[in-house]
């Protein structure tokens, strides 16, 4: 079981990752847009913000595999490697992202922080 959760967690960071870098099925919805938009004259079909960033997927995601990475490292020690790796290029994929490709839609004034905080602390107790 170790063994297949190094597996999951290389092929998390480097595949998943990269997908999440190319955004294909929104490209291809943008480039749909773009072809409908160029036969109706319609040039307000076409916006500049293209997809958003989902946050509580990725919350969620990123959760489950810290929570994971935490309890299998007692067992294997080769975990917490590849959980560095995969949340080293998470942080600056997930940067890309929310810097560059989504504007922020709202702010929530430092209350998004407070309330998720406790999330991680839970797996932390249950590790022990």
């Amino acid at each position: 079981s170790g063994g297949f959760f190094i597996n999951y967690l290389i092929q998390a960071t480097f595949m998943g990752s990269g997908f999440q870098l190319i955004h294909l099925s929104e490209r291809l919805w943008w480039c749909c847009r773009k072809v409908a938009a160029l036969c109706t004259k319609d040039s307000t079909a076409v916006t500049v913000n293209l997809w958003p960033f989902y946050w509580g997927y990725y919350y969620a995601y990123i959760l489950a595999v810290f929570s994971i990475t935490l309890v299998f490292s007692a067992a294997v020690p080769l975990i917490s490697i590849a959980g560095l790796v995969y949340f080293g290029i998470k942080y600056l994929t997930d940067k890309y992202d929310i810097m560059v490709l989504s504007p922020p839609e709202f702010d929530t004034h430092g209350n998004f922080s407070k309330r998720v905080a406790h999330y991680p602390l839970f797996s932390l107790i249950m590790f022990d």
